[in-house]
């Protein structure tokens, strides 16, 4: 027997190996199979009596799962190689990870309480009080949730264990974990509109059908995805609830395992061990975990029983994969869904304007909540920048402060200075690897590049002039947290962007910290903006907006206006809670400030789709990408050139095709960026020139490394 093998390898066929008669194979087995002079994992697509090559042929090495992939999961790789144009081994990927197939990953292990613990009566520091504390609760607790719930106390465990109050367990799952609830929360009451959205959902719960759930930030649309996933659950359905970014996941975790059991709920993302992944990737095989919180790598679980995908803030680019397979998660969720005649339910404040457009050619079902539920809209003021934040500190954040109300300084740039200058010359101090500037981080006091995390300490003279004049340009969160803690005490402050928080146990440690804020600042970047639902957030100062007012990229408004609609939507979410948004802009004049102003979304989203048709670029066309990467800038030109050539036999009204340029930021980690870009009228064209032109590449003799990103998010 003969079986074509997909491996991860940048390679554009199968491979073929024979298999010994005494073996069992199957179409969709994870196997192991020399390649060269390695050992890899391959995934098999194809059973076949004959090879198509006149050579002798190596045999498998080992079976290590059968049929591990079903029909559908292979239906669903075939059309994503296809379409996002990558090889079938690269896309298998997605579906499964090395890591999976340890033997060390089928056991998880434990700690359990013993006599002597119950038994102690000697008085312990403050933070093994409350581990004890946790211990004497739930008697017995997982490793995994142990690290995620005590920022891993490794020291105190261990004493623990070596003075008898612990033993560690071994068992394939600790079933009384810390986060199981036995005190269920009552599901909390749907207004008009919330119970409209559900029933709209449930009456096509059997059926492949597209919603969008469209209201403001605090409508109270995860109020429906619970309401949608309860009444599913109970009808033996899974749920797959989607998010963005994982940093998103441990406040939606806490809330859905307070209303649904919780050895039923689990979470899937790259933040989780291996241990953990496989244990929740067999527990949604078998059926015991209903609800699922993922990001994009939760569409490719193995699910048994999946009743509905929704995709909250399906607006967000962290949906878009950025390398090996440059898939939407949005979209293959649509592709699932209509797969398994199931619903798809989208939910944003401020959808994408491709959704929108869907909606507008009765494409999709829109489902209102058009007003916040039980509070209060925020007043938006838009201010002329000064540069100076001393004004607001008396007239706003001390009055502020004694109400015990809290307050989001929103500052799209972590670090200090953006970018150091030299008074003298005007150089300024950029990465050796990279063609963009050094950030200064004052915590640290270094420069560091925020595309390949090249660091280096501050000179003390300009490279070009030797003058010694150098100066800090530009506002990050370090110099806005400086300046704030001249003012305020550091117990008033935090900051809320990826230097300060690092895993999923100081995300959790800070949210905890910002929820029991009584007059204080947060500051952060994009991370505050999604999805958090905050307390008391009486004014959110939005700063450094500006720049995307004048982008080369023509989706740059559409993402400032769901960037300043999220960021406002974190104040003012209680009850009768008075708040107000305060965007601090050299152009106040300008029109998406307008919109922002009256709340009109929707208004922007038909204005910007008027002006993307009289350009004719999506939703009215589709763009493809073709990126080469180089050390020469020559070998990306040459190599382009050929693709341009190529291309050019096929231009018709179907396709056009634009210049051959640099990307925006041309070199990054040392390698030079030039890209090519395609327009195409007709998908089913798309699809057939890409697969031309593929194959054309492939027989491409050129030094650079090159990828087609179809649908890109991101045309810098």
């Amino acid at each position: 027997m003969i079986v074509d093998v997909a491996i991860n390898k940048p390679l554009w066929k199968t491979l073929d190996y024979e298999v010994n008669e005494n073996i069992e194979c199957s179409v969709g087995s994870i196997v192991e199979v020399p390649f060269r002079n390695s050992i890899e994992l391959g995934l098999v697509l194809g059973i076949k009596k004959k090879s198509s090559g006149q050579y002798n042929l190596k045999k498998i090495k080992k079976i290590i799962e059968l049929s591990f992939l079903n029909k559908e999961q292979l239906e669903l790789l075939n059309f994503m190689s296809s379409y996002y144009c990558c090889p079938h081994g690269i896309t298998a990927t997605l579906f499964y990870s090395k890591n999976f197939f340890r033997k060390s990953l089928k056991k998880t292990y434990g700690y359990q309480i013993t006599a002597s613990l119950n038994n102690s009566n000697s008085e312990p520091k403050a933070k093994k009080k409350n581990i004890i504390e946790i211990f004497r609760q739930k008697k017995k607790i997982s490793h995994e949730d142990y690290k995620k719930f005590t920022n891993y106390e490794k020291k105190i465990i261990n004493d623990l264990i070596k003075e008898g109050h612990l033993k560690k367990i071994i068992s394939e799952d600790v079933n009384d974990s810390l986060e199981n609830n036995n005190n269920i929360a009552k599901d909390i009451e749907l207004n008009l509109d919330q119970r409209k959205a559900f029933e709209c959902v449930m009456k096509d719960k059997n059926s492949f059908k597209t919603f969008l759930l469209y209201g403001p930030t605090g409508s109270g649309k995860t109020e429906v995805y619970i309401a949608i996933a309860k009444q599913l659950n109970q009808a033996d359905k899974q749920v797959l609830l989607m998010v963005p970014e994982i940093n998103l996941t441990p406040q939606l975790e806490e809330n859905l395992k307070n209303r649904f059991e919780s050895k039923h709920v689990c979470v899937y993302h790259s933040g989780i061990s291996n241990a953990e992944k496989k244990k929740n990737y067999d527990h949604v095989k078998s059926g015991k975990i209903k609800t699922i919180i993922g990001t994009r790598s939760s569409l490719f679980l193995s699910f048994k029983s999946l009743g509905a995908i929704i995709v909250d803030e399906e607006h967000d680019d962290s949906y878009k994969q950025n390398d090996g397979c440059r898939y939407n998660a949005r979209d293959i969720a649509f592709y699932i869904c209509k797969q398994k005649k199931i619903p798809l339910l989208l939910g944003s404040a401020t959808p994408s304007i491709e959704t929108y457009f869907k909606y507008l050619n009765n494409n999709i079902s829109i489902l209102n909540l058009p007003k916040r539920n039980l509070a209060k809209s925020s007043k938006i003021l838009i201010e002329q920048n000064t540069g100076n934040l001393e004004s607001l500190y008396k007239s706003k954040i001390e009055k502020l402060f004694k109400e015990n109300k809290n307050i989001i300084f929103y500052v799209n740039r972590r670090g200090f200075n953006p970018l150091i200058l030299c008074n003298s010359c005007k150089s300024t101090i950029n990465c050796k690897k990279c063609s963009v500037n050094l950030t200064y981080h004052k915590t640290g006091n270094f420069l560091l590049c925020h595309q390949c995390n090249y660091k280096m300490s501050i000179p003390k003279i300009c490279d070009f002039c030797m003058s010694k004049d150098l100066v800090g340009i530009g506002d990050g969160t370090q110099k806005i947290e400086d300046e704030l803690l001249k003012s305020f005490v550091p117990e008033k402050i935090i900051r809320f962007d990826s230097d300060e928080i690092k895993n999923q146990s100081k995300l959790k440690l800070t949210i905890e910290k910002i929820n029991n804020l009584d007059g204080g600042i947060i500051i952060g970047t994009q991370m505050v903006s999604k999805g958090h639902n905050f307390p008391k957030i009486a004014l959110v100062l939005i700063l450094g907006s500006d720049n995307a007012l004048f982008s080369s990229d023509y989706r740059a408004t559409e993402k400032l206006m769901q960037e300043l609609f999220q960021v406002a939507g974190r104040a003012g979410r209680e009850l009768n809670f008075d708040s107000e948004v305060m965007i601090r802009t050299k152009y106040p004049g300008n029109e998406i400030f307008k919109h922002l102003i009256n709340s009109d979304y929707s208004k922007f989203l038909e204005k910007n789709l008027q002006e993307r048709k009289s350009f004719n670029y999506p939703p009215f066309s589709n763009h493809v990408l073709l990126r080469a990467l180089s050390k020469n800038r020559k070998d990306n030109l040459d190599f382009l050139g050929q693709a341009l050539k190529f291309a050019e036999l096929y231009k018709s009204k179907d396709i056009k095709i634009y210049d051959i340029v640099p990307c925006v930021t041309e070199k990054i980690n040392g390698k030079y960026r030039h890209q090519l870009l395609f327009q195409f009228e007709r998908k089913t064209f798309m699809v057939g020139f890409l697969n031309k032109l593929v194959k054309r590449l492939n027989n491409c003799k050129t030094k650079s490394t090159w990828h087609l990103d179809v649908d890109p998010k991101n045309l810098n």
